[in-house]
């Protein structure tokens, strides 16, 4: 059947912490162990890998102004006639409403034969609140990448930062993982209408 005949539909592609280096997720030995990881940190020091709130799950501390992870990615069937959301889940031990924290991701597309490069990605800025109990589950704003940014042969590096957080946030931020929604291709781009966002992305 061709595809003419439908609406596009939404998908969504998770890049949870696993993805950004092996050993994240979930853990059972040691669970209040803390690992300090050398891993695309602005600081000498490294990122930390520390357990959230108890519950034997293991994920980034982006503690730091500037703290960021990357991953190598792609999305073979994303169709570049549509733009590419994208937000950040994460949760921090703070139980202020006022902490703000706004994050980046940026997606750099890397060329075959030629070297790797982060140098001038694709930037969105997502700016998230506290909601006031610590260790909620929360999903920043989603921030749109521009039809054609990503396409459905690149490999690119995508990255995540915590930017800035609120002046006196002192406990721990860490990172849950980062969804792009995005239109996938069925058969090939005949130009239909895309069917309306999912509830909680833009304009829903």
């Amino acid at each position: 059947m061709a595809e003419l005949n439908f609406q596009h539909a939404w998908k969504r592609a998770w890049f949870g912490p696993e993805t950004f280096l092996p050993g994240a997720g979930a853990s059972d030995a040691a669970p209040n162990t803390t690992t300090v990881v050398a891993i695309n940190s602005g600081h000498t020091v490294g990122i930390e890998v520390g357990e959230i709130n108890s519950l034997k799950l293991n994920s980034y501390k982006l503690n730091t102004n500037g703290n960021l992870v990357r991953a190598i990615a792609q999305i073979p069937d994303v169709n570049t006639a549509a733009p590419v959301f994208a937000r950040v889940v994460w949760t921090s031990g703070s139980s202020t409403a006022e902490d703000t924290i706004v994050w980046k991701v940026a997606v750099k597309v890397q060329t075959a034969d030629a070297a790797l490069t982060v140098t001038d990605p694709t930037t969105v800025s997502l700016s998230d609140t506290a909601l006031g109990t610590a260790y909620c589950l929360q999903k920043t704003p989603a921030g749109t990448f521009a039809a054609g940014v990503i396409d459905n042969m690149d490999t690119f590096i995508l990255e995540v930062e915590m930017d800035a957080k609120a002046v006196g946030l002192s406990e721990d931020i860490f990172f849950l993982g980062v969804e792009l929604l995005y239109v996938p291709v069925v058969v090939a781009d005949l130009g239909q209408a895309l069917a309306s966002l999912p509830s909680g992305w833009p304009g829903t």
